[in-house]
């Protein structure tokens, strides 16, 4: 598999899930309740005001935050390399997210201009990017895109080792990390709240610890404002410096 084309794991996630009658990747109802509240926090901090404030968000999928976001009347733009999950997220969206949506690469997005958003939005998107390369050219992106003043909100996993194996494949990575994702293991899933067992393959991510994240996001040109650790995820809040 060459360095590109693991995003196509992404895509063949998505259609599983939908093949199973799952229509969110993170489909627990608490857990999702939990992310739009912890979102919410962070656009009270960042004194954003509906209909005023312009949103992306990177590795939107099928759209549950956009959904809640198009209710509050933010103003948003919700990008992802699968096409499925655009899909998706435009049935559930209706009228209001039939231009929301961009099917695109988020290490090369040049269908947005610069400094266009307010605020982004990274609901664990960033770890799906697992070489050194597509890691900065993300956070080049994001920042690119961002207003001089603009902020941004990270919820990802995190670990207690830092990451610091240098990564220049995706074959690297398989091989320094030990990952199979050709085998299918179980997964829970939930459909209208009740709990199942799923069958899925495994996909890249590549986690890091406090100091990690820090380190890549200061390297990148931003400044963190907030740190916090919640189990076995970190919210972050930074900001151009």
């Amino acid at each position: 598999m060459n360095d590109k084309a693991y995003f196509s794991l992404y895509e063949d996630r998505f259609c599983r899930l939908r093949e199973q009658g799952i229509e969110d990747w993170i489909s627990d109802p608490e857990e999702t309740k939990h992310i739009i509240e912890s979102v919410n926090d962070f656009l009270n901090y960042a004194h954003c005001h509906p209909l005023e404030t312009s949103i992306i968000e990177f590795g939107c999928g099928q759209g549950h935050l956009a959904t809640h976001l198009f209710g509050c009347g933010y103003r948003y733009l919700g990008v992802d390399i699968s096409e499925s999950a655009i899909l998706q997220a435009r049935e559930k969206t209706g009228a209001k997210g039939q231009k929301a949506f961009l099917v695109a690469d988020v290490t090369d997005l040049l269908q947005v201009p610069d400094n266009s958003f307010d605020i982004a939005i990274d609901n664990q998107c960033f770890h799906m990017l697992v070489t050194d390369e597509d890691r900065k050219k993300y956070l080049a992106e994001v920042k690119r895109v961002l207003k001089n003043d603009g902020k941004v909100y990270f919820r990802d996993n995190v670990q207690q080792e830092e990451f610091k194996a240098k990564i220049t494949t995706f074959q690297e990575f398989v091989e320094k990390c030990y990952g199979d994702f050709s085998e299918l293991q179980d997964y829970q899933a939930y459909i209208h709240s009740k709990r199942l067992t799923i069958r899925l393959p495994r996909i890249p991510a590549r986690f890091n610890n406090e100091q990690g994240y820090r380190k890549e996001l200061e390297e990148a040109g931003f400044k963190i404002e907030y740190f916090r650790i919640v189990e076995k995820h970190c919210i972050i809040y930074a900001r151009l410096k």
